[in-house]
């Protein structure tokens, strides 16, 4: 396999002092991994070699932006897992935030506020402005940063190569988020779910007893880090089922549902027309629903359509918090059945443009 060096980059995730010095935010409060620390040195040859072809050095970093005081803005869910994170750590410019002195310098530096370096960032014009079409992505796979990019990249169609033996994490659990899973689109509305997550599970049931569709599925994720990785690999995992099962799509449908379920009116409209977008019109104000972020549900909706390849657009309202996302799911389900409803007599492709 060949690569034009001028066209190609070693994107470089979260190696932060902040994360892998000893008196950075993690190694002061003794959050730390020889696996991780290994990895300057491990990756730095391929650099050296990428640098001296003429290709690229990208370097993400994960940064909280501070706001009035100095005080930065912390997600919820990362205040319970990080507890020590304070005021000065990952901020913008600073030492903490910045790549690791052994790696640098980087061509490019792109900060992030989540776990992908493409969400709400200039990644993407900053790549496609220097002509980089391949990626060699490596970094800590802890948070995420590396799946959420590596799958980011693939859906904005760059050549992704992940580097296994560049990337590590704080505990070796976290590379492996096992998924087995079987989908029948002309079922009859069982399934066998086992995500660790009872809410989640009970919200993947609607989806198959309302679809009408079999639906096995068994995740053994990291849940002893966070619930992040098990229901975005979930969503993914699921979307490319329905994408393979969904083949040349002739004669399906393609569009979407409105359910109401008590005081909550929930709308969803989805389009397998082979492009992802994600429309998401409603807010929670309960943090968790069961074990639930419910941050999560818009993330499990845009991992979906990032697999399947699918635009969806989501609305919902009501007071009752259990029963928006219910809804929500629920007119999920029943917009798929009707999308990929295919009619015998009418075995043409949906679209005027010959492909979807």
């Amino acid at each position: 396999m060949s690569f034009d060096p001028k066209t190609t980059a070693v994107l470089i995730v979260d190696l932060q002092n902040d994360f892998l010095d000893p008196q950075g935010a993690y190694g002061r409060a003794g959050q730390t991994s020889p696996e991780i620390a290994a990895l300057p040195e491990r990756i730095l040859p391929l650099l050296e070699a990428v640098r001296s072809a003429g290709g690229w050095v990208v370097s993400t970093q994960f940064t909280l932006v501070p706001g009035k005081g100095g005080e930065p803005f912390i997600a919820s869910h990362l205040k319970r897992l990080r507890p020590f994170l304070k005021k000065g750590d990952f901020q913008p410019a600073s030492w903490g935030n910045a790549l690791v002195d052994m790696l640098q310098p980087a061509d490019l530096n792109v900060e992030k506020v989540a776990y992908s370096a493409f969400y709400q960032t200039r990644m993407e014009f900053a790549l496609s402005r220097a002509g980089i079409k391949t990626l060699m992505v490596c970094g800590i796979v802890t948070n995420g940063g590396v799946a959420s990019t590596v799958r980011d990249a693939h859906v904005r169609d760059f050549h992704t190569i992940t580097l296994s033996d560049g990337c590590a994490a704080f505990s070796p659990e976290t590379h492996e988020t096992a998924i087995t899973l079987d989908l029948n689109l002309d079922g009859t509305g069982k399934s066998n779910i086992t995500t660790g997550l009872p809410f989640f599970d009970h919200m993947l049931d609607q989806l198959a007893r309302h679809g009408g569709m079999d639906l096995s599925l068994n995740v053994q994720g990291d849940l002893e880090v966070d619930e992040h990785h098990t229901i975005e690999d979930t969503a993914i995992v699921l979307g490319e089922a329905f994408a393979e099962a969904l083949s040349d799509k002739l004669g399906i449908e393609r569009y979407g549902f409105c359910l109401p379920m008590d005081d909550c009116l929930a709308q969803v409209a989805i389009d397998f027309g082979g492009r992802n977008w994600l429309v998401w019109e409603t807010e929670f104000k309960r943090e968790m629903i069961g074990k639930l972020p419910t941050e999560m549900f818009m993330h499990f909706f845009k991992s979906f359509s990032d697999g399947a390849k699918a635009n969806l657009n989501i609305k919902a309202e009501g007071t009752n918090e259990h029963h928006k996302i219910e809804a929500i799911f629920k007119a999920f389900a029943k917009a798929i059945k009707v999308a990929i409803k295919r009619d015998p007599n009418k075995m043409i492709l949906p679209s005027t443009k010959g492909s979807l």
